[in-house]
């Protein structure tokens, strides 16, 4: 038994390593999330699975969910993820600003700090 795997995960990861072929769809038919199929593929080495999720992950990234998806990659130990999604953070940083100033109290505070930790981050990487 493979611990913290479910089971469309490791059929995607079959399917790939039986045919070589690379998921047509995000979520590889099996209702995945790009997250978990690349800590699939990290785990079990399929290189060219890993490298297919990268560009999937940077497209489904939007402002209201980078953070969130960018800890999971984190979490995951996800580094060309976790690259993908600061790329995305700096480059739409304009855009935060605007869905910052358009909140109001805790929210807006916990907004903020959010994006501190975040900038803080990509000093520290620089």
């Amino acid at each position: 038994m493979i611990k913290d795997v479910r089971a469309g995960a490791f059929r995607a990861l079959l399917r790939f390593l039986y045919t070589h072929g690379l998921p047509k769809k995000e979520d590889c038919g099996e209702g995945l999330e790009v997250e978990e199929m690349a800590r699939m593929a990290d785990r079990f080495q399929a290189v060219a699975l890993y490298k297919h999720c990268v560009p999937q992950f940077r497209e489904g990234l939007k402002v209201g969910n980078v953070v969130v998806r960018l800890a999971q990659a984190h979490d995951g130990g996800l580094a060309a993820l976790e690259e993908a999604g600061m790329g995305y953070f700096k480059a739409n940083a304009i855009a935060f600003g605007v869905r910052l100033a358009s909140r109001s109290g805790l929210v807006n505070h916990m907004c903020v700090l959010v994006c501190v930790f975040v900038h803080a981050c990509m000093c520290m990487c620089e």
